[in-house]
C-alpha cells in the first residue's frame, strides 16, 4: 500500500508524516489535558496521561488490523471493520 498514488512525492509524504508525528503527540496529551483539567475536581497526574495516550492507540491498532485483513480470502473482513469502527468511535464518546 503506497501513501501517495504517484510515486514520484513519496519523500514529501514521508516528510509530512514524520513532521506531524510530534504535533500530533504534544497536542494529544496537552490538548486532552486542558479538556480534563476543566472538568476534573482533582489534579491530574502524569500517569493519568499516559493512559490516555495508551488508550487512543489500542483504537489506532485495532484499526489497522481489521484493514489489514485481505477482503479477497476472509469474507466477513468489511463486517470486521465496521465493528472495530463502532467499538473505537463508541469508547471514544462514552
Amino acid at each position: 500500500m503506497r501513501i501517495l498514488p504517484n510515486a514520484g512525492n513519496q519523500n514529501l509524504a514521508v516528510l509530512i508524516v514524520l513532521s506531524s508525528l510530534p504535533h500530533l503527540a504534544f497536542y494529544r496529551v496537552y490538548g486532552i489535558g486542558y479538556l480534563l483539567k476543566l472538568g476534573s475536581l482533582t489534579e491530574l497526574r502524569a500517569s493519568d496521561f499516559f493512559i490516555l495516550s495508551y488508550g487512543g492507540l489500542r483504537g489506532a491498532i485495532a484499526l489497522a488490523l481489521s484493514l489489514m485483513l485481505d477482503r479477497g480470502h476472509y469474507k466477513f473482513a468489511n463486517h470486521f471493520f465496521a465493528c472495530t469502527m463502532m467499538m473505537v468511535l463508541l469508547t471514544c464518546f462514552i
